[in-house]
């Protein structure tokens, strides 16, 4: 626990640090992890300057600049930003940018809410990439459609038509987000409507993502040309075929896996929550 508290600091630090530098930022000590499957680095260099990293790797390889603020992070970790492609806000602003501040100091640097956000909310996503104040990369799917929530009172698009569908895809175009997100869930939607929707999408040059735990549902929206999905099929194992079918439509997953397992951990570690 000792070490994620360290990389937690660090990580907090240096978004205060670059949101205000003039000047280069030096990391000097950490064990650097850079993401691409390599040994980690023990007592790196990296160099950041304005919002890119201009070079990173053992000591004595990379060159500091003479102006540059030196950060010593002895003891500490230093990674690339973590992406959560799956999270749900539908908050006010206030609590947004709190949320998003949490999501920093935790070492997340671009998130994507999967559904739920209202479209007075939707323009706070463009103003994170922005940088009109401080906070991961932003992306919303703005509603989102579901036919029974995902949970009473949700902020959701419940067509009952293909023409319905249609204009509600072109109301999210209109509010500017940046994919369209479907709830796979019983009750579905009829398949026109969902190929309504699909097909504006595509049309409104809008990425789909779909909320899939069923492998007819995964069929159905990969014969429509979706290939990025939130959760896994679990209505029946997981097959060389389904594998062989999921490879030769190039289709993604967001599984969700730490999610499922976080109600037990959180009990067995109760301490993580006081962090």
């Amino acid at each position: 626990m000792r070490r994620y508290v360290r990389f937690f600091a660090l990580a907090a630090f240096l978004h205060a640090s670059l949101a205000s530098a003039q000047n280069p930022i030096a990391i000097v000590g950490a064990r650097l992890v850079d993401g691409t499957g390599t040994v980690p680095v023990e007592d790196s260099i990296a160099v950041v300057e304005g919002d890119r990293i201009q070079a990173a790797g053992r000591r004595g390889a990379v060159r500091i600049p003479g102006d540059a603020i030196l950060v010593d992070a002895k003891g500490k970790f230093l990674l690339p930003g973590l992406v959560d492609v799956h999270c749900h806000i539908n908050q006010p602003p206030d609590d947004m940018k709190r949320y998003w501040l949490a999501q920093l100091r935790w070492g997340v640097t671009t998130m994507r809410s999967a559904g739920n956000d209202k479209p007075e909310t939707v323009p706070l996503f463009r103003e994170t990439r922005r940088g009109a104040f401080l906070a991961p990369r932003a992306y919303t799917a703005g509603q989102g459609f579901s036919v029974n929530g995902p949970y009473p009172g949700a902020p959701v698009f419940n067509p009952a038509t293909a023409d319905e569908a249609r204009a509600n895809v072109r109301s999210l175009k209109a509010q500017g987000v940046d994919f369209l997100k479907i709830w796979m869930t019983n009750p579905k939607f009829s398949p026109d409507v969902i190929a309504a929707i699909v097909d504006e999408a595509s049309k409104q040059a809008i990425p789909v993502v779909a909320h899939v735990t069923d492998v007819a549902s995964l069929h159905q929206l990969a014969e429509l040309g979706v290939t990025d999905f939130l959760h896994n099929p679990r209505d029946q194992p997981v097959t060389p075929d389904l594998v062989a079918y999921a490879k030769s439509r190039k289709l993604t997953f967001a599984p969700t896996l730490a999610n499922m397992e976080s109600p037990w951990f959180y009990y067995e570690h109760p301490d993580i929550l006081g962090m």
